[in-house]
């Protein structure tokens, strides 16, 4: 039986903490960190592997051949290290030797990736010293949920990760090198904060846990007892309840946070290189501009596909089916894929359709997006082609290409996540090779049958199979085929409203570069007041999700259109993923961007939204 000590109300007993708590919490946190290893090691070689490519053209390829040669070794040893954690009896009695390990091991990664900011630019390149600073400071950031759950494991890693270098910077007698040496410290200490911050939490959880679970553990070896309790103790064991309850809520408010602050720095990256790649004219600069906007994008689409990946595999998706019409959809993806056909020089179609199908529109819009996405990204010449066919009581909607095809044997295959056709260097221009895992997840979910078809040399048939439903709507939306051209909405107004300061100053300073007319705000009330002090009538309104004092950004939408009488077409650009909020926009007409997003294709966007005859049309079900 367990301990018991006396409550601070009458004969209220509670179970007391168990002699080994302490070491059993500590056990627990370790293995925290083991668990998140092996995906920390696939981003580490998949970051190492891009950043070598990078470099490739300017640092010579021994050094990054043995660079990348130790780093392998260092990712087999510490693989090893984790298997036989994992395989080991004793955790528990032997959680000082794991831990000293595992410290062993990230300190010898973190001196790995350090000597990549001294080895790899070339003497006197600003330019590449950036770009290697930047990457290994966003591997440190990334690096802060996987390593705080043993206070210290983290510093470890970032003090050696960063700060030979920084030394190096500040003494290599370049006032730019001793700028970035001096930033890379500055950096240092606010993500020290962060992980302090992070740890705090996570040990908190675990507390909660194993309070919980020595609490279950005594009442039901004490049932007898429970019976004949007292309505204090019965109040007491509700709050301990609540307190759990509070306490998951707030694990997952902060995984859902973690996700949304790491888009935050990587928008304001995407924009501030949008206006860059319009002010650098040099040939050599704009190619950097250029190479740096092609990492920002794999950064974010690696982002987002992970996320997906995860929530469709921890069942943290509920789908929400229901009857729609398949055309607006299909018309919403032709425009925003538009653009980026026309960039590769191929022609992309579409066959207008007006079934109603039965499903969830989120996920199916996100299946056909993948698909699209997969056709263009893998066809050089030729078209695209996006449709529907009926099939009995179910509608194919089929992507055609005319791209490299793809050999029978290896149809399954493709379905697997990071697998890729004719890429064995993992260009990053090719994908990441997890848009069609998403696909067949997101299928398996929603019952849908998907289906390939493939000639290799010629093109290949993607198609999604869905149940017709029999809603019949009323449309008034009028099918418009043009993006905007010339100057014409150069002057529109805007309303910004992002309460990240370094966000909205990218995001102003990308839009005015542009020609825009914006009026910022940081919450939703500033941006009330400024429209109705400066008696603004906006022609477009972009604004994050969550705001100041609980506030979102369809709030803000929907509190100007009512102070202007008017349905003013709207952005919500977030770093907020949940299908829910996706949901909620689509409910209120708006359109939704997830950080980073690409600048050009926040242009587009704009351009379409300013140009739309019934753009400030309120949508059917709305009237």
């Amino acid at each position: 039986m367990m301990p018991v000590s006396s409550g601070a109300h009458g004969g209220d007993q509670v179970p007391a903490p168990s002699p080994d708590f302490g070491e059993r919490l500590r056990a627990r946190q370790i293995e925290v960190l083991y668990d998140q290893t092996p995906v920390a090691l696939a981003a580490s070689i998949a970051a190492a592997l891009v950043l070598i490519g990078l470099f490739w053209t300017v640092t010579p390829e021994p050094v990054l051949l043995t660079w990348f040669a130790l780093l392998l070794l260092v990712t087999a040893l510490r693989s090893a290290l984790v298997y036989r954690y994992r395989r080991s009896p004793d955790k528990q009695e032997r959680a000082k030797y794991w831990l000293i390990w595992f410290i062993a091991g990230s300190l010898t990664s973190a001196l790995l990736w350090d000597t990549t900011i001294i080895l790899f630019p070339p003497q006197g390149d600003i330019v590449h010293a950036g770009l290697a600073v930047l990457w290994v400071c966003g591997l440190t950031a990334g690096s802060v949920a996987a390593l705080s759950s043993v206070k210290g494991v983290f510093f470890a890693f970032a003090i050696p990760a960063l700060v030979p270098a920084a030394i190096y910077l500040l003494f290599s007698g370049g006032r730019m090198e001793a700028t970035i040496g001096g930033a890379l410290l500055l950096f240092l200490g606010f993500i020290a904060l962060n992980a302090l911050k992070t740890y705090r939490t996570v040990k908190q959880s675990l507390q909660l846990e194993f309070e919980n679970s020595e609490l279950v553990a005594h009442l039901d070896a004490e049932k007898g007892r429970i019976e004949k309790l007292n309505e204090q103790l019965e109040k007491r064991v509700a709050e301990r309840t609540d307190e759990l309850v509070a306490a998951n809520a707030a694990k997952s408010r902060f995984l859902a946070a973690a996700s949304h602050d790491l888009r935050q720095p990587l928008q304001t990256l995407s924009l501030l290189t949008g206006v860059l790649s319009r002010t650098v004219s040099d040939p050599q600069p704009a190619e950097m501009v250029h190479e740096l906007r092609g990492t920002l994008g794999v950064m974010g689409g690696l982002l987002d596909a992970l996320l997906d990946i995860s929530q469709l595999d921890n069942g943290a998706i509920t789908p929400e089916v229901t009857d729609f019409s398949i055309g607006e959809m299909l018309e919403r993806l032709y425009l925003a894929f538009r653009h980026e056909a026309r960039a590769k020089g191929l022609s992309l179609k579409l066959v207008p359709s007006s079934v109603i199908v039965c499903s969830d529109p989120v996920l199916l819009e996100n299946i056909v997006r993948n698909l699209l996405a997969n056709a263009i990204r893998y066809t050089d010449k030729g078209k695209v082609l996006l449709g529907c066919r009926r099939r009995g009581p179910k509608l194919r909607i089929e992507v055609w290409d005319t791209g490299i095809g793809i050999p029978e044997a290896q149809v399954n295959r493709i379905f697997e996540e990071f697998y890729q056709l004719n890429n064995p260097a993992r260009d990053r221009s090719k994908g990441l090779g997890l848009g069609l895992a998403i696909v067949e997840r997101s299928s398996r979910l929603l019952g849908h049958c998907i289906d390939v078809r493939s000639v290799r040399g010629k093109g290949s048939v993607f198609a999604v199979e869905v149940p017709m439903g029999t809603l019949v709507r009323q449309h008034d939306k009028t099918q418009h085929d043009h993006l905007l051209s010339g100057n014409k909405y150069k002057a529109a107004a805007i309303v910004l409203v992002e309460d990240e300061r370094a966000v909205l100053e990218a995001t102003q300073l990308f839009l005015e570069s542009d020609g825009f007319q914006v009026y910022t705000a940081s919450s939703a009330e500033e941006a009330w007041q400024k429209i109705q002090d400066l008696e603004v009538e906006p022609d477009l309104i972009i604004t994050d999700y969550r705001l100041p004092q609980t506030r979102t950004g369809i709030e803000v939408v929907r509190h100007i259109r009512k102070l202007l009488d008017n349905n003013v077409p709207g952005i919500i650009l977030t770093g907020d993923v949940s299908p829910t909020l996706t949901r909620e926009a689509q409910e209120n007409g708006l359109q939704v961007l997830h950080k980073p997003t690409d600048p050009e294709g926040l242009l587009a966007l704009i351009y379409q939204l300013l140009a739309g005859d019934n753009a400030r049309k309120p949508p059917s079900w709305a009237e």
